[in-house]
């Protein structure tokens, strides 16, 4: 089924497409720009800037759900992967339009971590540190790309700040272009449900050092997943995004 959509997907493409799409995703980079309304108050507990970036742009989160499972989506955290970004922002209108589906969860989504990357389309943020890079794994290596010391990048530090302060028991984090289904940690039964939902295959790639999968998973023991779009899914609409990956997301959340 999958493959059928992706095929119908990349027989319309045109560079036009292209340029539309991305200018779409780097107007959502600015969190302002984001007009999302809850439906349901109870649900929709909270939308609000959670933190700057380097230059200062906001980076904004949304809560559904008041459960004590609690999961964290994020996207963007590399800016030229912005298909992660999309794919984030479409999880966010599924919930606001599904208001019964969370159940005992509470979902916390940060569509856009690396908001100044994105608006550059650069794989780093505005100081050249990646972002996936700088947290405090007992692996990470100090250098000028990774940082000097383990969350000195607010952005870092704002996703650090949201996995201690919520008591996040699992993260699944959207990456581009390697076209698989990552995990560390504890995560092989989550990664597994969510590979059967999807064309991505499952594939242990091995924790990256100061990575925030080697930091969560392997350090923390906190389950984490890590999905690998294509390169390709930036020539996709979000609806397009939405049916090839969403029913995964979804299980990555529930399962």
């Amino acid at each position: 089924m999958t493959g059928n959509i992706r095929n119908d997907i990349f027989f319309r493409l045109s560079p036009i497409r292209s340029v539309l799409f991305l200018s779409a995703i780097l107007l959502l980079s600015g969190c302002a720009e984001v007009s999302i309304q809850p439906q349901n108050s109870i649900l929709f507990m909270d939308s609000e800037i959670a933190g700057c970036s380097v230059q200062n742009r906001e980076i904004e989160k949304f809560i559904f759900g008041t459960g004590d499972d609690v999961v964290l989506v994020i996207g963007a955290i590399h800016g030229d992967e912005p298909a992660s970004a999309v794919l984030a922002h479409q999880l966010v209108r599924y919930l606001r339009e599904n208001t019964s589906s969370i159940h005992s969860k509470k979902v916390i989504i940060v569509p856009v971590v690396n908001p100044d990357g994105l608006a550059a389309g650069t794989r780093t943020n505005a100081n050249g540190v990646d972002l996936n890079r700088n947290f405090p794994a007992n692996n990470r290596v100090d250098a000028d790309w990774a940082g000097y010391s383990p969350l000195s990048e607010p952005e870092s530090r704002l996703l650090f700040h949201i996995i201690s302060e919520h008591g996040v028991g699992r993260i699944i984090t959207i990456h581009q272009p390697y076209g698989c289904i990552d995990y560390d940690g504890p995560a092989k039964h989550i990664a597994e449900k969510m590979g059967e939902h999807c064309d991505l295959p499952v594939t242990k790639l091995g924790g990256r050092p100061g990575s925030l999968g080697s930091w969560a998973g392997l350090t923390m023991g906190i389950p984490i997943i890590t999905v690998e779009l294509f390169g390709e899914d930036i020539n996709c609409t979000p609806d397009e995004i939405w049916q090839l990956y969403g029913r995964a997301i979804l299980a990555g959340i529930y399962n």
